[in-house]
């Protein structure tokens, strides 16, 4: 098999692999959300909602007080990336083919050397600052593990 097969049989696996990493992307992101708003139930501190993007399908929002995160992840260009209020957006990761285009995984690249990373290492480094900036006061510590965590629309 020659390169230009090796192309089409790495898009064909990028097409048939994106949506899967999308949702382990976006359920990693709603745990930490309901993690988070579970920690400041009943106390002065802001919940966080998140909600799909109706316009984008690889794409999801964040509100918490007047402020919003956009997570979104480029086909194109092979990125996780966010904008919060309008601001350019960042690139948090890149995503590629793993060994056997088998699946999609997460991974830095600093100076030319890349290093893989987990689907919750990369959405800890997307949302972390945005949500516990700044990290809520009176935070409840033990909370009740009876109490059904908030529903994430």
């Amino acid at each position: 098999m020659g390169w230009a097969e090796d192309e089409f049989l790495d898009n064909l696996a990028y097409e048939r692999e994106i949506p899967g990493l999308w949702d382990r992307v976006r359920e990693s992101v709603a745990l930490a959300v309901q993690e988070f708003n579970a920690r400041v139930l009943g106390t002065a501190h802001s919940p966080v909602d998140l909600s799909d993007c109706s316009a984008e399908p690889l794409c999801c929002r964040l509100h918490k007080d007047n402020s919003k995160l956009v997570v979104r992840l480029n086909e194109d260009q092979r990125l996780l990336t966010t904008s919060s209020n309008g601001a350019p957006g960042k690139t948090i990761c890149h995503f590629r083919l793993a060994p056997g285009r088998s699946a999609l995984e997460l991974f830095l690249k600093e100076n030319d050397v890349t290093t893989p990373i987990s689907i919750d290492e990369g959405c800890k480094r997307a949302i972390r600052e945005f949500v516990f900036t700044p990290f809520p006061a009176g935070f409840r510590k033990d909370p009740d593990p009876r109490s059904p965590l908030p529903t994430v629309v």
